[in-house]
């Protein structure tokens, strides 16, 4: 897309914020990526949102409204900034050391601050930022392929910067290294699931998923079509098309959960891995400045 219509779309932004009409208070606005660099035709527009924590009673309301319609913070910010189908990728951070610095491919001297709310004329640092012929694209960082993780790309950077600073920690591991001869009673339960309730692929899958259990000692309480739950609570496996905004999710709302696995539909040509992510040293530092400790 041309450098202009991009730069509409951060006018557009700047004065949604600037009017005060947002659901969360905005503290900073910033512009990086490839538009930052100058480049003529970015593939898309990379932005980032620092927010005020709004307080309890406005989380408890939202996790009423998550409970219903799935929708959490980033998506109402993103519906106040971005019209549908726009090739905008929104991070929404409650500080900027979770996106940007030690640890993440992205550095301070990368990003653009537009909008403060101590410095809110906005317009003459967007001038600021000339065009640049020679600027491109940057590779991208991803955890894993995007398509096959159920999410898009806002929640790809945010999981990647979580990894990178320290509050997830992500273990990856390849299929063929987690064999290990299933116990009777998960053999059992292998067994009941070849009558149809579990589609081919999923169920392909299915022996790595009970595998890793074995493993940790775990024993699985149930199996429905995409996600293995342990009697103790403490471990969770998605498999097929795994959403991976779910591991923030279940980590903040299942205190006993240690390891939530993650495997994709193996697939020809790779990559195949399991994604175990548990809780970073950062974690609960993360979980106060999000406003969600119980």
């Amino acid at each position: 897309m041309k450098r202009e219509k991009f730069t509409e779309k951060l006018v557009r932004m700047c004065e949604t914020i600037d009017s005060g009409s947002l659901p969360v208070r905005v503290k900073e606005f910033y512009v990086f990526g490839s538009y930052a660099r100058g480049a003529l035709e970015p593939h898309d527009l990379d932005v980032i949102v620092i927010y005020e924590n709004p307080g309890r009673e406005f989380w408890d309301a939202l996790d009423r409204l998550w409970e219903i319609k799935r929708c959490p913070v980033t998506t109402l910010l993103r519906k106040g900034l971005c019209k549908p189908g726009e090739c905008i990728d929104l991070g929404v951070f409650p500080t900027l050391d979770y996106i940007v610095g030690k640890g993440s491919t992205i550095k301070k001297k990368d990003v653009t601050l537009l909008w403060s709310d101590s410095s809110r004329d906005w317009r003459p640092k967007l001038d600021a930022i000339r065009p640049n012929p020679l600027a491109g694209s940057k590779p991208r960082n991803h955890l894993f392929p995007i398509k096959r993780l159920a999410c898009d790309l806002t929640v790809m950077k945010e999981v990647t910067a979580m990894v990178e600073n320290g509050v997830l920690k992500l273990i990856r591991l390849d299929p063929e290294t987690v064999e290990r001869e299933l116990t009777p009673y998960h053999l059992g339960r292998l067994d009941r699931c070849g009558d149809g309730r579990i589609g081919k692929k999923s169920l392909s899958v299915l022996p790595c998923a009970l595998q890793w259990l074995e493993t940790h000692r775990q024993q699985v309480r149930g199996i429905d079509t995409s996600s293995l739950w342990t009697d103790s609570d403490t471990h969770r496996v998605s498999m097929g098309h795994p959403a991976l905004w779910s591991v923030i999710w279940y980590f903040k709302r299942c205190p006993k959960l240690k390891r939530h696995c993650l495997i994709p539909h193996f697939k020809r040509g790779g990559p195949n891995e399991l994604l175990v992510f548990e809780r970073g040293p950062k974690w609960r530092e993360w979980l106060n400045a999000d406003g969600r400790t119980a």
